[in-house]
């Protein structure tokens, strides 16, 4: 059950990372974008 868990999140993630980089300046933003969702998921 934690192994499905795991992906629905990161198919969530995936999805917010993609509308992050989209909505700023492309992929100069990715990886703060990346940091920031990350940081959401471990907080949850």
């Amino acid at each position: 059950m934690k192994n499905a868990n795991t992906t629905v999140k990161f198919k969530l993630t995936k999805k917010i990372v993609t509308r992050f980089t989209k909505g700023a300046h492309g992929s100069a933003t990715a990886p703060t974008s990346v940091a920031t969702v990350s940081q959401l998921l471990t907080t949850m």
